[in-house]
């Protein structure tokens, strides 16, 4: 074996050890973006859910509210705002359905007098977007 093909080899070596760390990282890569995707659509489709509930029960047939009930109310509405704002991995998806504007139009007839069945109603269907934008990760 003469030096020039000993080189050859090493090289050879070399580049498919390379290509196959760089293989490795990016489906490494892949997989880790597409748990942190999954874990944000858990984590906003948890807290719309219990937001929606409170909003809902809040604006039922119960007229006169607690301070501390209406404490938790706004509370809630801030933290609904707060996870829809802060979703770094889903934001493309978010602003597909246009969810902060929906949520906020939905709350805002909620309070406007409309019924809490229909802010229910409407609330179920933007979950099921949110569901469908997350099930294509799996897809």
């Amino acid at each position: 074996m003469n030096a020039a093909s000993a080189i050859w080899s090493v090289l050879n070596v070399l580049i498919g050890v390379l290509v196959g760390a760089y293989i490795a990282y990016r489906i490494q890569r892949k997989r880790e973006n597409t748990d942190s995707k999954k874990e944000e659509y858990r984590e906003l489709l948890s807290t719309l859910n219990q937001v929606s509930s409170k909003i809902a029960d809040f604006h039922g047939p119960i007229v006169a509210h607690s301070p501390e009930e209406e404490r938790a109310y706004y509370e809630a509405k801030e933290k609904a705002l707060i996870v829809i704002d802060s979703r770094l991995f889903i934001t493309s998806e978010i602003e597909k359905i246009d969810l902060r504007s929906r949520w906020i139009s939905a709350v805002h007839d909620a309070e406007n007098g409309g019924h809490s069945l229909v802010f229910r109603r409407t609330t179920r269907q933007i979950m099921r977007q949110i569901i469908s934008a997350g099930k294509q990760l799996i897809d």
